[in-house]
């Protein structure tokens, strides 16, 4: 894949962060453009300690988005070792 596809959308925010709602919409959109499976790390969803970040799973924002998604590619991820005792 070209590096210039990503000119207009940093990556660089979604390693270590907690993604807004449309930030995870524009992740999903993103890879059903360019034909990508989405390979979603969210072993962490229960430790948010940001007052103002809310965790959303990426399944649940991909079926908000309808059935014009509904052969889109999400694999999900989610440990319960690390999602209830954190590192």
């Amino acid at each position: 894949m070209k590096l210039a596809r990503f000119h207009n959308y940093s990556l660089d925010y979604l390693i270590g962060q907690v993604l807004t709602y449309e930030n995870i919409q524009d992740v999903i959109k993103f890879c059903a453009r360019e034909k990508l499976v989405l390979f979603a790390d969210e072993v962490y969803q229960d430790n948010v300690y940001a007052d103002e970040a809310q965790f959303y799973s990426c399944k649940k924002v991909l079926r908000d988005l309808g059935d014009e998604y509904s052969e889109f590619q999400l694999i999900s991820l989610h440990s319960s070792a690390k999602g209830y005792t954190g590192e």
